[in-house]
């Protein structure tokens, strides 16, 4: 019986353990979760190099979509002025601090510096902000 148990956890662990390779296929699929997630239409939209996070404009809203792939889930926000700790760049990489015990940070390393200087500067623009009151979604 025990030799049975010890065969099935190894089974379970081998399914558990496999990496987590989902990846988003574009700025479309992208979109599709913020829009479904939040109900705000999109408008321009950046998936980070490695696909697991992207970033978009809410139309109409004073904050930005955030998407991370955390586990084997997608994190999907809204960014508003006051979720927004500090935002830092290096390089292509754009680190956010976010004033949320469960989700403290983000790193989204995006395919060239241009993408992160653009959307870097768009956060810090955010921070400049009133709160808009956006629920998280």
């Amino acid at each position: 019986m025990n030799l049975l148990l010890g065969a099935i956890m190894v089974v379970l662990f081998a399914v558990v353990a496999r990496p987590d390779r989902a990846r988003l296929s574009g700025a479309d699929e992208a979109r599709a979760l913020i829009e479904a997630r939040i109900g705000a239409a999109c408008g321009d939209v950046a998936v980070t190099a490695d696909g697991r996070g992207a970033v978009a404009e809410l139309v109409g809203l004073a904050a930005i979509g955030l998407i991370d792939r955390h586990a084997r889930r997608w994190t999907v926000r809204a960014v508003t002025s006051s979720d927004l700790a500090h935002v830092q760049r290096d390089g292509a990489t754009l680190l956010l601090g976010l004033r949320d015990f469960g989700w403290p940070r983000a790193r989204l390393t995006f395919a060239d510096v241009a993408t992160s200087e653009a959307w870097g500067a768009r956060f810090a623009a955010l921070t400049e902000t009133a709160p808009s009151g956006v629920p998280h979604a």
